[in-house]
């Protein structure tokens, strides 16, 4: 038969990939997938990816989806809050599905994100308007026959919803859960629902039986996510008698069971926790959450956007950043450039500290003594010039870049003569480095290496700038400082530059 996998994405915490869990769990376990795959899908899955080459996964997923064993459908609900990395996914399986037993439909709120259906390949976009009268109908006809319902009950549910989709589902859940054995459905049941002009009347009447202590902890739950961590749950709420907490929620229909887990039945019920919630207690609760997360999972890099959301809620400025730093550099190297943009300006805080003063005279990094908070904040602006150059934002790219080298005391592109004499300078540089003894471990190596990581990107400008003489005043500065580290990927990109170079200088 069909098999059915269900995935969700969530607003604010929750890392890449989190939403296609159970199914990149599910290719995991497909018949004949290899050993690497296998390894390279179960790492995704469990937030363990942070080292893998993104391209290389997906490459994985592709190829172990063509080979599915059974037709499947995949749900992903909320799209309109996944990360770039879930859409890039998504676009790669998206022409697999075609030939293979697979459908992968999508789910998303249009008012959150209007343009999203025309940024994934899609077969079918639907638009669901609000309920006609007849569309009520329709579904209770359907829902409960012909004779389950009086006439004026369609009519009765329209103007308790106005007609709005998520109003309506809401509303039949409690009719049918509730329906009189006496007779059909009638009138009288709808306005008992208490159902009034707006979704918030008809939530704060699931929480006006729910004790002050259920309340509470319905708060730190909704704080923390939509699914509920019982052992977070009972560390911060010691006191709580969870069987008659979750009997009591289950009874309201706020929590209910969910591929083996327990969140709130609806968004909306955790959106109205949150916007009923004084702002010194959510602060609070996002600090606990955080602290909790902290102790015990502090190790796991997954862990980092979770800790940046909660820490940066809670106010406390100088660990939102430390981790805002660890979450965006985990979104780099997941290809989740728009993610890892916000997270590196909000640890960059804005200019940072004073850079060293530059100077063209000065052409290698390892002449400056940086402080750790100077090069800590040159390692982001070259990550904030890596995720702006995977956004296609040249500008602030070169920005980024040029702005960490100067950070560690290099000029940025002079042009003209002064660029000339910059390249001598450094060619003269790479020279006395040639006849010098090369140190056993470069004591330099992470300084260098930021300058080098920002300097490649301005080669790149450079090159698709046509810019020879750019080119090689760039090369130039990247052998310089790519050298003393030994052989490496960098280096020997560096030394095909270099042959690329020599290719594009005219001769005689």
């Amino acid at each position: 038969g069909l098999e059915v996998l269900e995935g969700q994405a969530v607003d604010g915490a929750g890392a890449s990939f989190s939403i296609w869990a159970l199914a990149l769990r599910r290719l995991a376990a497909t018949p004949g997938a290899s050993p690497d795959d296998v390894e390279v899908l179960r790492s995704l899955a469990d937030g363990r990816g942070g080292d893998l080459r993104i391209d290389a996964a997906f490459e994985a997923a592709g190829r172990v989806a063509r080979a599915l064993d059974r037709p499947m459908l995949w749900l992903l609900e909320d799209v309109q809050w996944a990360h770039t990395p879930d859409l890039e996914l998504l676009r790669w399986l998206a022409p697999i599905a075609r030939e293979v037993p697979l459908a992968i439909v999508c789910t998303y709120r249009i008012d959150e994100r209007p343009g999203l259906a025309s940024e994934v390949p899609n077969d079918l976009a639907l638009h669901l308007p609000r309920l006609s009268v007849e569309d009520v109908s329709a579904w209770l006809r359907w829902l409960l026959g012909s004779d389950g319902f009086e006439a004026d009950v369609p009519a009765a549910i329209h103007a308790q919803t106005e007609g709005l989709p998520l109003f309506v589902v809401e509303l039949l859940r409690d009719l049918t859960d509730g329906t009189p054995a006496h007779g059909p459905l009638a009138v009288a049941d709808v306005r008992r629902t208490r159902m009034t002009e707006g979704m918030e009347r008809w939530i704060r009447g699931r929480f006006r039986h729910a004790s002050p202590e259920a309340l509470e902890a319905l708060r730190t739950a909704a704080i923390a996510g939509r699914a509920v961590d019982w052992t977070l749950l009972d560390d911060l709420h010691p006191d709580l008698d969870r069987i008659a907490w979750r009997r009591q929620c289950a009874e309201h229909r706020i929590l209910a069971s969910h591929e083996g887990a327990v969140r709130f039945a609806h968004d909306k019920f955790r959106e109205y926790i949150l916007a009923t919630t004084p702002d010194e207690r959510l602060r609070s609760g996002h600090a606990e959450i955080a602290a909790w997360l902290e102790t015990h999972h502090g190790e796991r890099p997954n862990v980092a956007p979770a800790l940046a959301h909660h820490l940066g809620r809670a106010g406390d400025t100088v660990r939102w950043r430390h981790w805002s730093e660890k979450a965006g550099l985990l979104e780099l190297s997941r290809g989740g450039a728009r993610e890892a943009y916000g997270h590196l300006q909000a640890a960059a805080d804005g200019d940072g500290p004073s850079p060293v003063a530059p100077s063209l005279l000065r052409p290698d990094p390892a002449a400056v003594e940086a402080s750790p908070e100077v090069a800590r904040h040159a390692r982001l602006q070259t990550g904030l010039a890596q995720a702006a150059y995977q956004l296609g934002d040249t500008s602030a790219c070169v920005a980024h870049a040029e702005r960490a080298l100067v950070l560690v005391g290099q000029a940025p592109d002079p042009g003209g003569f002064a660029r000339v004499v910059s390249l001598l300078g450094t060619a003269t540089a790479l020279v006395r480095q040639l006849l010098s003894r090369t140190p056993e471990a470069d004591p330099h190596a992470g300084v260098r290496a930021t300058a080098a990581e920002a300097q490649e990107l301005l080669t790149e400008m450079h090159f698709y700038g046509m810019d020879t003489l750019g080119v090689l005043w760039s090369v130039g500065r990247l052998t310089l400082w790519s050298r003393p580290g030994g052989p490496s990927v960098r280096l020997a990109e560096v030394y095909a530059l270099l042959g690329i170079v020599a290719g594009l200088t005219p001769v005689g």
